[in-house]
């Protein structure tokens, strides 16, 4: 049979021996088989390589069968192959040596392996001069390296295909379930970011809407302020002796004008007895335009006068409007803060507790004034004051110290206010 060997009747032996170690046969298993002594399958039948350990380091499975390569699993076209070591197809019938053949099986084999890593190695390496030769670019060449790149990319499993061919029933129904379980990941992702989007969408408009909410009910407590300030103010001002007064000389004056003969024919001593029935000049009101003037001239001493001499700082608001309206219009019928200030200037807080509160809620008068004097109104710097609260979620405490602490840091931006880091 053209076997050349030293060992005549131990070849079998060996054969089988590495033949059953390749297929995952346990060494100790072996040893009980040949009824061989320890070490003697190693010293003489077998490759003594440890195979486990080298297919787990190189990344496959501790038993074999796991291992492929993905551009192997093509052969390239014959007529491709026959055109490198082309002789090797003409002379392989001829040649009587074992050596000889079996170098040309060899190369024949070679070749394939070639053909099969021309395609990566070209992507690796697109200049190198080999790629030149005229037989890579042969039609077939290219369209056996375009098959070797997709499968490389789509990743087929030997095992798989022997799956689908020995099972196809089971490989059909693996199949059909992946693709249902994605398209159920697929819908459910969409789902998904369609509920992401809507969840924003809200979130905006609550936001919004909130924020409506709020200035809306800040209007309706500022015009509501407004109403009571000038009710007050209307009914001190009729309420004053002053008002009281004018009345009584509109009323005198119109009666002792009830006499005055107003016709042409009336004659000089007429007039002159009608005029003598006028109230006398020394009347606190001799007219009523001198009426107006005394009244303009005492309302100010007189609203001082209705001013309370002590008030306590409300200790109940929850926002800066709250206390800027304290602050300029009073609070549910009370003096405001400003006036008080002006009438009685720190005399009127009494106690040190009182003056510590104030002292906190200056801070709030301090800020809105500066920015009025800018050219925004109080209520617009209370409201962003507010909307500032809202957005860092703050106490109307903590803004106080927040504003006393990091003043220069709290900018006017766009109608509202911003904190810089």
């Amino acid at each position: 049979m053209h076997i050349v060997s030293s060992k005549i009747t131990h070849i079998p032996r060996g054969f089988g021996a590495r033949t059953a170690e390749e297929r995952g046969a346990d060494s100790d298993q072996l040893n009980r088989l040949a009824g061989w002594r320890s070490g003697a399958k190693n010293a003489y039948y077998t490759t003594d390589l440890p195979r486990q350990p080298m297919r787990v380091l190189a990344g496959w499975p501790s038993q074999g069968g796991g291992y492929f390569l993905p551009r192997a699993i093509r052969d390239p076209p014959l007529q491709l192959q026959k055109q490198f070591f082309s002789f090797a197809d003409e002379q392989i019938d001829s040649v009587t040596d074992i050596a000889g053949k079996y170098f040309l099986l060899l190369l024949m084999q070679l070749r394939i392996i070639l053909l099969q890593d021309a395609p990566l190695l070209r992507a690796l390496h697109p200049h190198h001069p080999i790629w030149n030769h005229e037989l890579f670019s042969r039609d077939d060449f290219c369209e056996f390296a375009t098959q070797v790149i997709d499968g490389i990319d789509n990743d087929v499993n030997p095992s798989l295909t022997t799956l689908q061919q020995v099972a196809p029933e089971i490989t059909a129904t693996m199949e059909t379930n992946t693709n249902h379980i994605i398209t159920q990941l697929s819908t459910f992702q969409t789902n998904f970011m369609q509920v992401k989007e809507n969840q924003q969408q809200l979130s905006q408009s609550f936001s919004g809407f909130a924020e409506d909410i709020l200035r809306k009910w800040h209007e309706s407590e500022q015009e509501t302020e407004n109403l009571r300030s000038v009710v007050r103010n209307t009914a001190r001002l009729f309420n004053s002796p002053q008002i009281q007064s004018l009345q009584q000389s509109f009323m005198s004056f119109a009666n002792s004008g009830s006499h005055v003969d107003t016709s042409r024919s009336t004659s000089t001593s007429a007039l002159s007895s009608s005029s003598s029935s006028l109230p006398p000049t020394s009347t606190s009101f001799n007219t009523p335009l001198q009426s107006s003037n005394a009244v303009l001239q005492t309302s100010s001493s007189s609203v001082a006068n209705d001013l309370p001499t002590t008030y306590q700082l409300q200790r109940s608001f929850t926002t800066v409007v709250e206390v800027w309206n304290e602050y300029k219009h009073g609070y549910n019928g009370g003096p405001s803060i400003c006036q008080m200030n002006e009438v009685y200037q720190a005399k009127w807080r009494k106690t040190d507790k009182e003056r510590k509160y104030y002292s906190n809620r200056n801070i709030f008068y301090s800020f809105i004034e500066a920015h009025i004097e800018e050219g925004r109104s109080g209520r617009e710097v209370a409201e962003a004051l507010d909307l500032l609260k809202i957005g860092e979620d703050l106490t109307l405490d903590r803004l106080c110290k927040l504003l006393n602490q990091e003043r220069h840091n709290i900018v006017w931006e766009d109608g509202s206010f911003i904190r810089c880091t």
